[in-house]
């Protein structure tokens, strides 16, 4: 509705093109894919039992914030994501989830450079 196209995709295209720096897409399961005006960049999910997905997206979309003000690769910024969201799902409520930093990194196999090697 907002871009006046007709699929999820196409419209993370659409906002690109209309001026839009940066369009996650989040796709469960599936993972996300990230738009940008150079590249299109698909980031694998993790694989979590799921009990609850209350919160799931809240997780992912602080965890994407987070990787974009610190300047992450935008690989590195789905894989956040992905795993905030995929361990915002493995427990019951909207907020339990929430992971920690150091676990949430930990989790994506990411080095947190604020926290040191």
């Amino acid at each position: 509705m907002l871009t006046g196209v007709s699929g999820p995709e196409a419209a993370c295209e659409a906002l690109v093109e209309g001026g839009v720096e940066v369009v996650a897409l989040k796709q469960g399961s599936e993972g996300c894919k990230i738009f940008t005006a150079s590249e299109t960049v698909v980031v694998p999910a993790f694989e979590v039992e799921v009990v609850d997905p209350t919160g799931a997206g809240d997780c992912f979309d602080a965890a994407f914030v987070v990787g974009l003000t610190e300047s992450m690769s935008l690989e590195d910024t789905g894989k956040l994501a992905n795993a905030c969201g995929g361990l915002g799902a493995t427990v019951q409520g909207p907020m339990e989830g929430c992971a920690w930093r150091a676990d949430a990194f930990e989790f994506a196999g990411i080095t947190d450079k604020s926290i040191g090697d």
